[in-house]
């Protein structure tokens, strides 16, 4: 009954959400039944029903091109056909005019479209054709190809609402189509819109307070002028480019292993913080190591080529490979640069837009000359070229987690000296097995339970050392404590003599492969690569069978490994047998005392394997083979030991051996094993300790690995490298040969201007006369303020994209902003400082029919916040966000098991390891992204998966989301925190903590109904709980963050399932 009591509160936060999705009306319908315009304009009536109805048989495209007409140029549709003599359009000639004859004849063999294509036109599409021909067909080249132009600003009626340029041409909008604006919004709308549109944070209390009281004239300009300096502005502009850089953490493909590329996400940051000139900013991403003397900052910049997916499958052809990444750079910079679908040329001339197949290869010679491979090595974790990072950054993050390895290494080495001084009761081990003594005694023994120092003591004669490197990490063994070998530690023996290839020897372990992901070398004595690694060596394969082989020279050697699989997730008893015999069936292996199947990989043993090498566990030699995986009672015998040896063997106990002696015979080692025991089997706490260590000693790991190696750059070839066109886009057949340069149709590429490379490219990129890249820079950050581009098609400004709502508005706002200097902060304080922007967004039923979708900007803009700014604000309002900027990124807390789930192989990023401590609550900016597998609570709200470029993320509304809210451990843990504060700062009466928690939540004070309906819930939750216990118990126990002492239980869980709904309320999850 417990689990439906809450039923009512999720569908509650379903609902809340999904209104946001409602549908608003039939817009075509509507649009079908619009009046004609006096004048038929061809770029804004005509070009669009031709592109979408014509093109693909009448296009760009010549080898889809029917009956040799072409509709796309004037010269196609006003020029005499061949075939048929006639002429598409003939200007002012209804009747000559062959377009109008086939758009309007009856019969549907002569109809154009043809019904086999599915597509037809409406009756007001086949008028405008009508009338635009009547009008005298007045040709356009495609609005977005001209260079925009300085517009006058429109004359409006109701002069005294504009408050700056942008308000004059939104007006002239609105009373052309009978609107009015609304109201200007209330303070505590506007900081929260402002909060989110510059900062992605809500505001504070200290702030709304501020703002409230603030009556002077420009209060709310300065408050702009806060935000926009206040660094988590730099944090907000990224994450929109983030998705158009198409950045990640790992590489994707179907290992998706971990990349370094976090030092360019913080140069953005930096960028938009400093306010960057946009020139210099795109500059320096496509072309900063080409700069005179490029500077540290310049070349890391180029890493925005970089970001593409990387492969490091096996087996691929490199060139393959290669190719697509050239063809991503280049797909990259037509759609985040110029709004344009240039991938559409790969394969074929474009079928809508005037781009040849070969223009397109000639864009894509401009990013094909780095000295790069298609497929990156399984160990190296950055594809060349690359940039070494600082080595003052370097040196402070290897600081940062050696002292945390140093503080839990300390804590759990303190808490077990204080466990083992007090000397417990201990418990009974278990019913003595039929083999509780060791039947014979090992060369060399090591129980594996005790890793505190430097050393460890061989328990068998007491006279060997064994040097630990990187210091194993303390695990719970099959026996008491076991070692936890990461990749980076490992075991030994200087003095161990040397294993003989014709003399028999056995080695016994214990070994549990967690995750199924062990790997590498379990015990070794072999030299360096170079003598052929001649000597001894017992390993994990990467198909996970255990493997062993004896060298003498080089291909002169016996190789031996199982046949089935090491089973993951348990300890299993391993026992390896060589006999001495030289050959590949005196080698075997016991798996709990059964022999194994083998299969041998070569028998062909010469020489003398013999070396004065050590003995190593867990690493071959250097830093050759380290093994991932955990260990336990580790024995060695200077002989092969019969089946029925392994089997007793396999039975031993020893905490049971020790155990049947009364503690005054025991050794004070002894006791410590049984105790050590104890802590593992029974202490929780010690547990916790222990995991938390390995947990950053991996992480220690991928820091040296990767997070702390170069990062991918670009650099240019010194000779480049040449480019072809691909027939069908395919990587093995080039055809014609290619060099640099542009579509003629945006602008040609003047080799005598520019040098031939990416440098040119950004200078061609950014000259005056470029038709687009100042409109899509302002339109993308447009969509930013206002929720929707006035190109809602961002990605694409061809003719398959959505016309401009306010064309003359578009062109003024990049011309001024190109004349400005290219000054975001300027351009964004201009936006939101436009009455426009401070309007209302209270949709009335009169706008509601006449501009469901605010096309016209009657009202204010209202969408709900991308889900880092839902996550962001539920830790903001709980007071968890730890605002530290940069650095690599962190991963907060994830339902366990979903990498293991698209893991492939025995990479590292099979599992995932939740980071502690402040990275919980960092930003979500700073979130480690993998590929194959995002962070599931930001895909539910429609966060993009990096895969590609994307300018627009959708925009869906589902029940999914209300569960995030509701149940993910973030939001449950941070509801915790909004709830003690809403209990600490709000006072003794509940009334009035209520409202701070709704304040903090939506930056506006409740209704008395809405604190009514809150205080209801209160009350019903404190009876509840108060019935109830564990269960307040169990839910506050969520998340890691210390429960405070002076809260009873009851009512902080209470509290915190009123907070949760607040968290879930629409007004929660939008900007205004």
């Amino acid at each position: 009954m417990q689990k439906l009591r809450y039923f009512p509160l999720l569908l509650l936060g379903a609902f809340m959400l999904g209104i946001l999705g409602c549908n608003t009306g039939d817009h075509a319908r509507q649009a079908a039944s619009e009046p004609l315009p006096q004048v038929v304009d061809y770029n804004f009536h005509i070009r669009p029903i031709l592109s979408d109805r014509c093109y693909a048989c009448h296009g760009p495209d010549a080898h889809k091109r029917e009956a040799g007409l072409r509709l796309d140029t004037e010269a196609g549709a006003k020029g005499l056909l061949a075939e048929t003599r006639h002429r598409a359009v003939v200007p002012g000639k209804l009747e000559e005019s062959a377009l109008w004859y086939r758009i309007s004849h009856e019969d549907p063999e002569e109809r154009m479209p043809p019904p086999a294509s599915n597509l037809s036109l409406n009756e007001r599409e086949k008028l405008l054709l009508k009338k635009w021909i009547e009008q005298g067909a007045e040709w356009k080249p495609h609005w977005a190809f001209m260079p925009p132009k300085m517009p006058d600003i429109p004359v409006v009626k109701h002069k005294d609402w504009p408050k700056n340029a942008i308000d004059y041409f939104v007006l002239h909008g609105m009373e052309s189509k009978g609107l009015s604006p609304s109201p200007e919004a209330s303070r505590e709308q506007l900081i929260r819109r402002l909060s989110f549109d510059l900062r992605g944070l809500p505001p504070t209390l200290e702030e709304m307070d501020a703002f409230l009281a603030d009556k002077s004239a420009d209060a709310y300009s300065r408050l702009v002028d806060r935000f926009l300096a206040d660094s988590a502005f730099g944090e907000r502009m990224a994450i929109d480019w983030l998705d158009l850089a198409r950045y990640a953490d790992s590489h994707g493909y179907q290992d998706d292993l971990e990349r370094s590329m976090w030092p360019w996400r913080d140069w953005v940051i930096r960028a938009f913080n400093r306010n960057m000139p946009y020139d210099s900013f795109l500059t320096c991403q496509l072309a900063g190591d080409l700069l005179p003397t490029p500077t540290y900052e310049q070349v890391l910049a180029t890493g925005f080529n970089r970001n593409h997916k990387i492969t490091q499958e096996v087996g691929v052809i490199d060139e393959e490979y290669r190719v697509e990444y050239v063809v991503d750079r280049t797909n990259t910079f037509s759609a985040a640069f110029m709004g344009l679908t240039m991938e559409c040329a790969r394969c074929h001339d474009h079928k809508y837009d005037p781009f040849t197949q070969k223009e397109y290869y000639q864009l894509f010679s401009f990013f094909n000359n780095i000295d790069e491979k298609g497929r990156v090595d399984y160990n190296v974790e950055v594809a060349e070229p690359t940039l070494e990072l600082p080595e003052e950054t370097v040196a402070a993050h290897q600081t940062f987690i050696h002292k945390l390895i140093a503080q839990q290494a300390a804590k759990l080495r303190q808490y077990q000296e204080e466990k083992l001084q007090q000397q417990p009761v201990v418990m009974r081990i278990r019913n003595a097995p039929s083999h509780n003594k060791l039947p014979f005694s090992p060369d060399l023994y090591f129980h594996l339970d005790d890793l505190r120092d430097s050393s460890l003591s061989d328990a068998a004669r007491g006279k060997v050392r064994a040097r630990m490197g990187g210091m194993p990490v303390p695990v719970k063994g099959k026996y008491g404590g076991g070692a936890d070998f990461n990749g980076q530690n490992f075991l030994e023996l200087p003095n161990w003599p040397a294993i003989r290839s014709r003399r028999g020897f056995s080695i016994s372990m214990w070994i549990r492969s967690p995750d199924g992901g062990a790997r590498g070398t379990l015990v070794a004595q072999t030299t360096v690569g170079d003598d052929h690694y001649r000597g001894f060596e017992c390993y994990i394969t990467n198909p996970k069978r255990v493997g062993a082989r004896i060298t003498g020279s080089k291909n002169a050697n016996i190789i031996v490994e199982t046949h089935e699989p090491v089973p993951a997730d348990t300890w299993m008893h391993m026992v390896l047998v060589y006999d001495g015999s030289g050959s590949a069936e005196g080698m075997n292996f016991y798996w709990n005392g059964e022999l194994q199947k083998k299969i041998v990989k070569r028998d062909s043993l010469r020489g003398s394997a013999t070396n004065r090498e050590p003995l190593r566990i867990a690493k071959r030699t250097d830093r050759k083979g380290l093994f991932w995986g955990q260990m336990d009672e580790l024995m060695f015998f200077s002989r092969a030991l019969k089946p029925e040896e392994i089997q007793s063997l396999g039975k031993y106990d020893p905490l049971a051996e020790i155990a049947q002696n009364a503690r005054e015979e025991r050794t004070a080692e002894e006791q410590q094993r049984l105790l050590i025991h104890q802590l593992y089997q029974q202490d929780v706490h010690f547990l916790q300790l222990s995991e938390r260590l390995r947990e950053y000693q991996i992480r220690n790991v991928r820091l040296q690995d990767v997070v702390l190696k170069p990062t991918m750059v670009m650099k240019e070839m010194e000779k480049p490298r040449p480019a072809f066109v691909l027939v069908r886009g395919q990587y093995d057949q080039p055809a014609e040969r290619v060099f640099p340069g542009t579509p003629a149709a945006i602008l040609p590429f003047d080799s005598t201007r520019y040098p031939p490379n990416r440098l040119g490219l950004a200078q061609w990129l950014l000259s005056e006369q470029h038709p687009l890249t100042a409109r899509v820079a302002v339109n993308r950050f447009w969509q930013m303020v206002f929720g929707r581009g006035m190109v809602k098609t961002p990605e694409d400004f061809g003719s398959q994209g959505a016309l401009p709502s306010h064309p003359a508005l578009l062109d003024w706002l990049a011309v001024s902003f190109r004349q400005g200097g290219w000054d975001v902060k300027k351009l964004m304080k201009l936006m939101v400082m436009s009455a426009t922007y401070r309007q209302r967004s209270h949709v009335t039923p009169r706008l509601q029919r006449l501009d469901p979708q605010n096309q016209w900007l009657a009202r204010g803009p209202r969408y709900r916040l991308p889900a880092e700014m839902i996550r962001d604000q539920a830790l903001a309002v709980s007071g968890l966000l730890n605002r530290k900027m940069g650095g690599p990124s962190v991963k907060p807390y994830q339902p366990p098991g979903l990498w293991l789930a698209a893991a492939s192989g025995n990479q590292p990023l099979r599992k995932y390891i939740q980071d502690h401590g402040e990275n919980l609550y960092r930003r979500s900016i700073y979130t480690f992204w993998k590929r194959t597998v995002p962070p599931p609570n930001m895909i539910t709200f429609d966060a993009a998966t990096r895969n590609q470029c994307v300018l627009k993320r959708q925009a869906t509304s589902t029940p999914l989301q209300a569960l995030v809210l509701l149940n993910d451990p973030q939001f449950v843990e941070a509801s915790r925190l909004l709830a003690q504060r809403m209990i600490d700062e709000g006072g003794h009466d509940a009334r009035e903590r209520l409202s701070l928690g709704f304040r903090l939540v939506t930056s506006r004070f409740p209704s008395e109904e809405a604190l009514g309906l809150l205080e209801d819930m209160l009350q019903q939750e404190l009876a509840n709980f108060g019935q109830a216990p564990g269960h307040a118990e169990k839910l506050l126990h969520t998340g890691e963050y210390p429960l405070p002492d002076h809260v009873g239980p009851a009512e902080l869980a209470a509290y915190t399932v009123v907070a949760n709904v607040l968290l879930n309320m629409v007004e929660s999850v939008t900007q205004s």
